[in-house]
């Protein structure tokens, strides 16, 4: 019984994504971060990278909705006291934007959207978590291989503040991003 629940299932969902005519895509993009905060410059690095997951449904026309995950990770050392510290942030964002054709397989994307960054720094054996909501803007570059198949090349800016005890801290910075997806 349960064989049968789970062929009909799949035959529903293969049926559906033939249905939905290459209006979803997923993309998976490695980016470099440079961080807009200059003590998380100082302390990690003034490029970080990390990997985002991007889905986006087409609504019609040129136009699209999208949701994205990225986790940026990093470890550094503190100026002063030379005190071990990570750093870890996680991206959720959502937005819309318009593609469009340039010239045969080269096209072009712009988008933009808000983000929630959950992040946590540990300094020796003391943690700071947090979150906060930002805006991001986008542009890219694509390339078709085929009506399925493609690769960008993409710049795009995070930009979100919070206030750690009194502290103001900056999170996201600019980005610049290759890669790689597929429409379903």
């Amino acid at each position: 019984m349960k064989k049968r629940a789970l062929i009909v299932i799949m035959l529903v969902l293969l049926a559906g994504i033939s249905l939905a005519q290459e209006k979803f895509s997923l993309v998976l993009t490695g980016s470099a971060l440079m961080p807009q905060d200059s003590n998380y410059k100082t302390v990690y690095s003034k490029t970080i990278f990390f990997p985002e997951l991007r889905l986006a449904y087409a609504l019609g026309g040129d136009f699209f909705v999208f949701g994205s995950y990225g986790l940026l990770s990093a470890s550094g050392t503190t100026p002063i006291f030379q005190s071990a510290a990570k750093s870890t942030q996680h991206f959720i964002s959502a937005g819309a934007g318009y593609a469009g054709p340039l010239s045969g397989d080269l096209g072009f994307e712009i988008a933009a959207g808000l983000f929630l960054a959950a992040y946590k720094e540990t300094v020796e054996d003391t943690a700071v978590t947090g979150s906060t909501i930002g805006f991001r803007a986008d542009a890219a570059l694509r390339y078709s291989f085929s009506s399925t198949f493609f690769a960008q090349l993409g710049l795009g800016y995070l930009t979100g503040s919070d206030t750690v005890d009194g502290t103001s801290i900056k999170v996201g910075g600019l980005r610049a991003g290759l890669g790689i997806g597929y429409k379903f």
